[in-house]
């Protein structure tokens, strides 16, 4: 296994040339919190059923720090203690035998880090807060009428790339006849993204608010049977899908 943070690898392979190995890693294969809310039925037995949601997740890494010098150890224990301090948020990746997974992370409280050879070697352990559990894969592309699948275990959530041309706006169609309908204009050299992520339409990088008219949104769950997903009139279609995990 290895993981990937802005611009460190913690490498729990046999053979590494980055000092930080990997002894664990807790929350990251695990499965999270499911919340919901508790309603009691008023003079009867139970509560109302409620809809579940996903707690964020909690990801714990412990590991060793070689280095051959006290001043290169110095230098490893400042990048870590230094790693997403200022309270940004940054993609921590993980590579197995199964592929390479990533997940949008903080840091959660400061890195616990002893010496225990001066120079030579010190523990570490950090934790980092992916507020989104999501973790996502490989990223798969389908055009209009192919049938979109992704190979996850979690509903993943795509995102769709109108190109053509539809002075007065176009209708995307996916599954269950659910639409979308756009009422911004579509120009040959400028092309539409619908995010579901985001809930909205994006031209050239900028959202643009109230150019939706009907939104129904869907998901692609893993395996087959896929997602058909088609656009009106003499326009293109791209549809983006990433494997998506829990």
């Amino acid at each position: 296994m290895k993981a990937r943070i802005h611009g460190v690898t913690l490498d729990g392979t046999d053979s590494t040339n980055s000092p930080y190995t990997i002894t664990s890693i807790d929350g990251w294969d695990d499965g999270v919190e499911t919340r919901r809310e508790a309603i009691d039925r008023p003079a009867a037995h139970g509560q109302f059923p409620t809809p579940g949601y996903l707690s964020g997740r909690l990801i714990t890494i412990n590991g060793e720090i070689y280095t051959s010098s006290p001043s290169e150890q110095d230098h490893a224990i400042l990048r870590l203690t230094g790693l997403l301090a200022d309270g940004s948020t940054a993609k921590f990746a993980v590579e197995t035998a199964l592929g390479s997974q990533w997940a949008s992370v903080q840091r959660n409280g400061p890195p616990d880090i002893v010496r225990d050879r001066w120079g030579l070697l010190a523990t570490y352990q950090l934790q980092f807060w992916a507020a989104d559990p999501r973790k996502y894969g490989e990223v798969r592309e389908y055009a209009a009428g192919e049938e979109a699948v992704q190979y996850g275990n979690f509903p993943a959530t795509p995102k769709i790339i109108v190109n053509g041309i539809a002075e007065s706006g176009y209708t995307v169609t996916g599954p269950g006849g659910r639409r979308v309908i756009v009422y911004h204009p579509l120009t040959a050299a400028v092309p539409h993204t619908i995010d579901f992520t985001t809930g909205g339409l994006y031209v050239a990088g900028q959202r643009i608010f109230g150019a939706i008219t009907v939104y129904e949104p869907w998901t692609v769950s893993p395996g087959l049977p896929g997602v058909v997903t088609t656009v009106n009139g003499a326009r293109t279609l791209r549809i983006q899908v990433a494997d998506t995990f829990v």
